[in-house]
Formats: C-alpha cells, structure tokens, sequence
C-alpha cells in the first residue's frame, strides 16, 4: 500500500519534514517552529517529526469487522496470534486498532470475521460590520473584489458546535472569549490545549471574535496530532468517534479537519460518511502538494465539503492548493492572520489549505444558525449554491471555479395563500409562510390608501405572527393596503404578498328623535364604499341598539342591503335607546358603523274623568295609569291657569302604575286638568290628555 501521511506541516503554511510532489510549490513559511516546545504527548508514540506524510507506522493496523461480527471473539483470536488491541471504536468504525506481526496480520486478514485490515498512518495537520477584518474574511462577504476593509454578518454562529479536529486549542485565547469547551478529546491523554499552534490558528478563523467567521460559535477541541502536527489515522479515528458519541440529536454541529493525507483511507472515508449520516457536516483542506485532492482522506471522501485556497488579494489560486474535481469550492488561504497558541493575545500569519477550511467551517456555522434543522446534504448545497463563480484564476483541472461567499444574498419563498378578514375597524391577514429553513421573520406593513408599502421599513408596521397578523384601530372610511415580507437570516427579503380592502361608510336615518311608549319605530340606513360612493349591495347589515346611559349594545336585527345599498329595519324600543347601523365588512371592504341616533321614549299617561260637571260644592274622580308601569313613582296634577299649568296635587303610583286624584273646584266656571310623569333615566317625561271639568 501507498503511504499516508496527514501531517500538520503539510496543511499547514509552516512545513517542517514534508516532502512536496514534483513541481509542488510549497506554502509560505509562517511563524518559525523550529523552537517548537518539548513533545508533551504520551510516551512511546510512534510518530516521529522524521517521518514523512503517509508513512505507515510500523506494526500498528486498523482492523474493520464485518457486521454483526463479535468484536470479542476477533479481539482473542488475535490475541491468539501474538496481537495487542491497542484502542477500540464505539461510532467511528466497527472495530479496532490493534499490534500485529506481518504473520499475525496475515492471518487475522484472512478471518471471514474481517471486513478490512489496513496499516495504520501518520497524519500531521494540513497547514454586525467588523471594521479592519482580516482579507479573508473581507473577501469572503462580497461577491467580487476589490476589498472594502470590512467583514459584514448578520450572523454568528450562536447554537452551533464547531469541531477542530486538530492539534487541539489555546483555551483562554482572547480572541475566543471563553466559548473554547472545557471537555474535548485528546488522543495523547493530555488536556487537548495546543502546543503546536494549527489548532488554535485555523479556531480562530472559524470563531474568533476578531478573527473569526461565525463569532459566537462554540469551538471544541479535538486533539490528534500532537506538538510537532503529527498523528495517526487511529488517532483521528479516535477523535472522530469521541465526536459521535457527543452528539446528540438536534445539535447542530460541523466538523473541520485541517489535515489530511497523500493517499486515501477507506477506514477513514467510512468514519466521515459516518458522521455525515449522523447530521454533522465534515470541511476537510484539500491539501497542499499542488497535486490531485481525491488522492487523499478525508478530501477524498464524497460527503465532505473539501476546500482549496485562493490569495484574497487576487483570487488566484497558489501552486500549492491542491485541485481536481473532490475540491467542492475555494476560500482565502495565503497570508492569513488567525489566532496562535504561545500568548493569550497572540497572532500568526499562515498559508496552507488549512486556512483555507475553516472559512468554509465558519459559514457553515452560520447557516445552521439560521437554519437549525437542514441536513449536510442541503447545507452543502446552499454553501455551493451561494459561492461566487467567475473569478477564481488558475483554478487547475477538473477543479470548479466557486469561491466562499459567507453571506445569502438569494431572498426566502414568499408567503403564499394571502388573505385578508375584513372587520370593524380591524383587519386580520393569514397565509401560509414559506419552507426556507432559515426564515428569520415575516413583516407586515401597512398604508392608507390603495398602493401598498413598498419595503419593510415603508408604512406602519402590523403585529405579525408566523402565520398572520391583525391591524387594529383603522379609520372608519379609510382605504388600507397590506404588504407580507418574508426576510431571512441574512436579512434578505422576499417580494411582498400584497392585499387591498376599500372603505366604507354607513348612515343612518331614524324616524323621530321622540316616541311614545309602546311605538314601533322603522329606522333607515345606507351603506356606501368610501371612495367613489358605490352602494354596497346584497350584504348583511346589523341594526343595533343600546339602552342610553350604557355602552353595551345588542343586535336587533340583521337584514340584507338592497341594490342601492340601503337599509330597513323596524323595533319598539322600551326605554330611551340610541341606534346605530352596522356593517361587520365583508370580500374586499372594511366594516363600518354609522352614527348614533337617539330616539326618546315617552311614557303614557291614561286620564279618565268620572264626569264632565257637577254642581259647586261637589266632586269628580279623575283616574289613570302609567305606561310603562313605574310602580311607586309621583305622578301630579296640574291645573291650567291663565295658560300655564300649575301642580294641584301629586300621588305615588300603585303597584299596577295606577293612580286617583280627587278633584272638588272651589267655585264655579271651567276647570282643565292633566296629569304629568316627570322624566327619569330610561324614559323621557310624559303627560296625559287634557280633562274639562265644569263646575254649575
């Protein structure tokens, strides 16, 4: 077999004991390690500086058991042969690594038990508006150059787990703000805090606060390559499995993997494909041997978005990127300046495919920010789908020509199914909101008028739910137009559902302003679009009324409009009433409620004289009753003097609202009489008819 190596030096710009392939360019040199700190990984590793990228470490296999296989029963057959297991798999792949002979491997490959055996290899590591962001976060948030000096996001990556599959992170960096975990993986046994640098750099462009992508996105270290950048494939195997244990599902998470190999690993590609059916996007670094990248794992593997490097100034790819068609896009990976391990303020400048990663992991981030649920299937295709075509020069053969666009700038669906429920003085709007996972919110709008707001800061805003919105407080009369936004994540906005409902007015025409008691009365109405004065015809109309003094009212009566809009509808009021006619709206119009009509109900006063005359001296009865009944009231008796009415007496109304006044004049002549009802809350006054009564 070929010999893998995925070293840290090879992904990364600094490239101590790499060898470069034929007419390879190597990446620049970054901040010197040849001062590097003492190897403090565990002891008896059997990964050198020495040995070169894709070396197979001697005696040391990956062994990949056939399903259903017991683990168990291989482990002692190996044992059998003079085998060490050296480190099992939970998730990452179904089996172990293990310490073979070249008898012992032999033997162990031909057990039917066996689906794979394959050497073990070193692996090193793959070298709201920020004002004075780094290039590559300037170029990666506009489509075309020039730079602008600035790194415009709408998001940060909150909720979202990042992965750096690495040479582990500085934990109290200050570019990370402690949102570095305190639990991680380190497959030396150490604390997974880094001695190397890679890991922290390519954190920083993921995450940091100053240099990073996604800037509130939680970062956890995954620690597999030790001080020098070098490790094994069991060792990221390892770490790959301690990745699928931790996840759970819901969490959103992407994986980035800044290192790689010279040639391909099945066992490898199976763990990527592994975590990519688990729902964790895995970004790999194409490499930087200016060589095919499908040669190599993970840049290899399908399901991984793998990322070649361009220079920010000029978009041009470096001799180093590695090309072909498993690179899925490019980003920014010369000179750039990232967070480092030897302060907790330090800063580095690298180049390398390394860099290049994690500004894809870092956008990653952000769209499952804002899109919680999408698979890596859809989340690669919007990262690929939003990168910008046209302007990556020497992309190389077979390579595709799209650059790392951080930003959506493709508007959400729009609303669809758009209705609008006319009311009094109110309109409700449903519909249904569309699928895009990262729909941010829906925005209404709303005018006076018929043309409708044309953005969604135009107008007057509308409390607005997912799924509808309810204006309140509209003019009675008043035309009103409706505009639906659908926005994004990224603050993209859809074209507006729009809606229109017209004006109306209502009259009102009572018959009296007074009646008596025991009136049926007829009251009168029309109805009339606001603005061309149209009849609204054929619509339900509400007669309302309300005792006066109150302010509950009741229907008295629905009726239909005619052909010219008007209405009839009759009652007998009991008490002094106020009316008002009431169009509830209805299609494309607004309800309305006309003016209030007050109508006074009189109260009836009976008077019954027991004779026309009597002699001087005698007497009459004059008697009567009170409609409606108002038991226990005064009611009095007047006399008309010289053309006024003067009160004689007064008497309390029985229990039946009747009454009795007798009535002896003191001299003769023509006596006129009547009884009188003051007025009270719920009725207005009311007098009987006149009485003569002549005295002989």
């Amino acid at each position: 077999m070929q010999a893998v190596l995925l070293a840290a030096a090879l992904f990364a710009g600094v490239v101590p004991a790499v060898s470069h392939a034929a007419g390879a360019q190597a990446p620049p040199e970054g901040p010197g390690r040849s001062a590097a700190a003492p190897a403090t990984d565990r002891p008896g590793s059997t990964v050198t500086d020495a040995a070169p990228a894709g070396s197979v470490i001697p005696g040391h296999y990956l062994v990949t058991l056939v399903r259903r296989a017991d683990r168990g029963v291989v482990e002692e057959a190996l044992r059998d042969q003079g085998g060490v297991p050296l480190r099992r798999f939970e998730r990452a792949a179904s089996g172990f690594v293990a310490a073979l002979s070249p008898h012992a491997a032999a033997v162990l490959e031909r057990d039917p038990r066996v689906a794979r055996l394959e050497p073990d290899r070193v692996v090193v590591a793959l070298q709201d508006t920020q004002v004075t962001a780094t290039s590559g976060l300037d170029r990666v948030d506009q489509p075309r150059l020039p730079l602008t000096g600035s790194y415009q996001y709408t998001s940060d990556g909150t909720g979202v787990s990042a992965y750096v599959v690495d040479t582990g992170i500085r934990r109290d960096h200050i570019d990370f703000g402690g949102r570095v975990t305190a639990a991680g993986f380190d497959a030396f046994g150490g604390s997974a805090e880094d001695c190397n640098g890679h890991g922290t750099h390519v954190a920083g462009t993921i995450g940091g606060s100053q240099h990073g992508i996604a800037k509130k996105v939680q970062l956890v270290p995954v620690r597999v390559l030790d001080c020098n950048g070098s490790g094994s494939v069991s060792g990221i195997l390892a770490g790959l499995d301690w990745v699928l244990q931790q996840q759970q599902p819901g969490r959103r998470a992407v994986v980035n993997m800044s290192l790689g190999s010279s040639v391909r690993s099945a066992t490898l590609d199976d763990t990527v494909e592994r975590l990519t059916a688990a729902g964790v996007l895995v970004v790999a670094a194409a490499g930087n041997t200016g060589t095919d990248a499908c040669l190599g794992s993970p840049a290899g593997t399908p399901s991984a978005v793998t990322v070649g490097a361009v220079s920010a100034l000029d978009d041009t790819r470096p001799a180093f990127s590695n090309t072909g068609s498993c690179v899925d896009v490019f980003a920014p990976g010369v000179s750039v300046l990232s967070a480092w391990h030897t302060g907790s303020t330090a800063t580095a400048t690298l180049s390398g495919t390394s860099m290049a990663a994690p500004h894809v992991a870092g956008a990653a981030a952000l769209v499952l920010q804002r899109d919680p649920t999408t698979t890596p299937a859809r989340l690669t295709q919007q990262l690929l789908e939003r990168a910008t075509t046209a302007v990556v020069r020497s992309a190389g053969t077979a390579s595709p020509d799209r650059l790392l666009f951080s930003r959506d700038l493709v508007a959400p669906g729009t609303v669809s199914g758009l209705s609008a429920k006319p009311g009094l003085r109110q309109a409700t709007l449903a519909w249904t909101p569309p699928g895009d996972g990262d729909l941010a919110t829906i925005t209404t709008r709303m005018a006076s008028g018929t043309t409708p707001p044309a953005s969604p800061s135009a107008g007057t805003e509308v409390p607005t739910t997912r799924t509808g919105a309810t204006a309140g407080g509209l003019a009675t009369g008043s035309d009103y137009a409706f505009s639906v936004f659908a926005v994004d994540g990224d603050r993209n906005t859809a074209v507006a559902q729009t809606t229109r409902l017209l004006g109306t007015r209502v009259s009102i025409t009572p018959p009296a302003t007074a009646v008596a008691s025991g009136t049926t009365i007829t009251v009168g109405g029309t109805v009339k679009q606001s603005g061309d004065g149209s009849p609204v015809a054929g619509q339900p109309v509400q007669l309302l009324v309300r005792q006066r003094g109150t302010t509950a009212w009741s229907i008295v009566t629905t009726v239909t409009s005619s052909s010219t809009g008007q209405i009839a509808a009759s009652h007998r009021p009991a008490w002094n009433a106020d009316y008002a006619v009431s169009y509830p709206g209805g299609g494309v119009r607004l309800g309305a409620d006309s003016a209030v009509a007050a109508v006074a109900v009189r109260q009836t006063v009976s008077a019954v004289l027991d004779r026309t005359s009597t002699s001087l001296g005698g007497s009459a009865s004059l008697s009567g009753s009170v409609s409606p009944a108002h038991a226990g009231q005064r009611v009095v008796l007047q006399r008309l003097v010289d053309g006024a009415w003067r009160d004689v007496a007064s008497a309390a109304l029985s229990s039946t609202s009747s009454y009795r006044f007798s009535i002896k004049p003191p001299s003769r002549g023509t006596f006129t009489y009547r009884v009188s009802r003051a007025a009270d809350p719920d009725h207005a006054a009311g007098v009987s008819p006149t009485r003569t009564l002549q005295v002989l």
